[in-house]
């Protein structure tokens, strides 16, 4: 469960003076962009560590290896340790920052498109050392005999041991099928009995699964995918507020503006005229 609020307002990327970090990026090592990767590394932080990004142009995947820090899922920070799996998609708010005294260690990856087609950020177990170890095979190849075959080889390596931890997230077909349905058609009235319907199976399974792949009940993940694509409608079209609730279900404006601000921290006209006023950079 969440621990406190967090509400993102501005990007903050800082990494500290004590951080250490070994980063390829897609441009340093063409290969390490298989599949829309950008950039891959192994950070071990310091206690100023602290990433925040509200509109990030790209996903990220963490592996936690040692010590702990805290990710944001559903609007709150919540506690990951080693063995732990954080994946943000594209587009989607995400953060991350260190806990005071205690270091913490993890691989990581960054990627565009299609590599994850999740609707939120997730946190699930997984062995991350099998990824650790490609990437530390890559660094020690790059660093001294920088064979390009074998260079080629720990990049496919990285790539697929990635996408490994990322398919824990379609383990259950069922689930990821409810939830491309619902973003398909956010303006249906949807109910826990419907959506048990559509997934076949019982109210206390579908919670369960739900808690275990998104952190959220599964009545606030149709409220949390709502919420996504009402920043879409009101930044990309000029749509009335009232239009954009039609569209996605609320019968009531007002209903629907308090939703939103509860979730995005501001009401829908405040949210488009501070993003709309941002200068382009």
């Amino acid at each position: 469960m969440a621990d406190d609020h967090l509400g993102i307002s501005r990007q903050i990327q800082r990494i500290g003076r004590s951080t250490r970090e070994w980063i390829v990026s897609a441009q340093a090592c063409p290969k390490v962009g298989l599949g829309d990767l950008s950039a891959i590394g192994i950070t071990e932080t310091g206690a100023d560590y602290r990433f925040e990004r509200p509109s990030p142009t790209h996903g990220v995947l963490l592996a936690c290896l040692g010590g702990g820090g805290r990710v944001l899922i559903d609007g709150g920070f919540v506690a990951m340790g080693p063995g732990s799996i954080y994946v943000a998609p594209q587009g989607v708010p995400h953060a991350y920052h260190a806990r005071p005294g205690s270091p913490w260690r993890f691989c990581w990856a960054t990627f565009a498109g299609s590599f994850v087609e999740a609707p939120a950020p997730l946190l699930a177990e997984g062995d991350p050392l099998p990824l650790e170890r490609a990437m530390l095979g890559l660094k020690a190849e790059m660093s001294t005999a920088a064979d390009a075959a074998m260079i080629d080889r720990y990049a496919q390596l990285v790539h697929a041991h990635a996408h490994r931890l990322v398919l824990r997230w379609r383990a259950d077909d069922r689930l990821w099928r409810l939830w491309q349905l619902v973003d398909g058609d956010l303006g249906r009235h949807w109910t826990l009995t419907g959506l048990c319907r559509e997934a076949g199976t019982s109210a206390e399974s579908l919670r369960l699964l739900c808690r275990q792949r998104t952190g959220r009940t599964p009545m606030r993940q149709v409220a949390w995918l709502r919420m996504q694509r009402a920043r879409s409608l009101l930044l990309g079209f000029d749509l009335k507020v009232n239009e954009v609730a039609a569209m996605l279900g609320y019968d009531d404006p007002f209903a629907f503006s308090s939703a939103f601000k509860r979730s995005i921290g501001a009401s829908p006209i405040a949210y488009r005229r501070q993003r709309r006023a941002r200068p382009v950079r």
